[in-house]
Parts: C-alpha cells; sequence; structure tokens
C-alpha cells in the first residue's frame, strides 16, 4: 500500500514533520502519486509533467545524498561535527556582523539540525531504505517517525 494523501496531511496537520528526511518523502510520495494519477488532471498539469518528473529525480537525488550521508558516518562523527560547528559559532560571535553573521550563523545551525536528524534517524534504523520504499510501504515511513 503506497503512502495517501490522507497519511501525509494527517502527518502535517499533527505537525510531527520538522525534518528534511520526512519532508523529502512526504514531497516525493506527494509528487509520485499525482504522476500516476495524470488522468484526473488538468491540461496545464499533464504539460508540466515533465517538469515534475525532473522534481522526482531532485527529490531523489537529495534523499540519496542524505542517505549516503547517514551509511557512511557514525553518531560519533555526527557529534564532533556537531561541536566543530558549535566552536565555530563561540569563534564568530565578535567576527561578523549583520548580514555576514546570519548567514554564518544560519548555515551552522542548519547543519548541526541536519546531523541532529541524521543522529536520531541512526537511534531508529541501522539502514535507510530508498525513498521508494518508504513511499510504497508507509508502516515503515511511520516507524522512523517520533
Amino acid at each position: 500500500m503506497a503512502l495517501k494523501m490522507t497519511q501525509i496531511e494527517n502527518l502535517l496537520v499533527n505537525n510531527k514533520s520538522k525534518s528534511t528526511f520526512f519532508e523529502l518523502i512526504i514531497a516525493y510520495s506527494r509528487l509520485k502519486h499525482k504522476i500516476e494519477d495524470t488522468e484526473n488532471h488538468s491540461w496545464y498539469f499533464k504539460k508540466g509533467l515533465e517538469s515534475k518528473m525532473e522534481e522526482m529525480a531532485s527529490l531523489n537525488n537529495h534523499f540519496e545524498k542524505m542517505r549516503e550521508v547517514f551509511h557512511e558516518s557514525t553518531i560519533d562523527s555526527f557529534t564532533d561535527k556537531i561541536n566543530e560547528n558549535n566552536l565555530y559559532l563561540a569563534a564568530s560571535e565578535g567576527k561578523y556582523k549583520g548580514f555576514n553573521k546570519r548567514v554564518v550563523c544560519s548555515w551552522k545551525i542548519s547543519e548541526n539540525r541536519y546531523f541532529n536528524e541524521l543522529m536520531s534517524l541512526k537511534g531508529k534504523t541501522e539502514l535507510l531504505m530508498p525513498i521508494d520504499y518508504y513511499s510504497d510501504n508507509p508502516e515503515e515511513f511511520f516507524k522512523l517517525i517520533d
């Protein structure tokens, strides 16, 4: 049974998804569902089908990169990277001003969120499957959600 739009809606309404991992799967599943059901869409949607396919490929590519980092790294390496970022943020406290400070800080903070997300996933599973697996097996997808 594929991931249904009502399951995605419930997930979003309940604010359970604040992560890149889950957002990628949801966006991919939503597009996949729309593409598989092209008969019920407008002529305009059908004309943009190629761009939708490219978007799906881009989401899949992004997910695969995330999956690769997940499999190649350990919790300790994620912790080390977070500590490095925190040291960098602390050292740059008086170094940057205004816009530059916001850019540097937001980049490092986003990286920390990403590493924390991967650490959380490492605590739930040892192996991340391809994105189609989670799209086609929602019970496996929901096991990874807190």
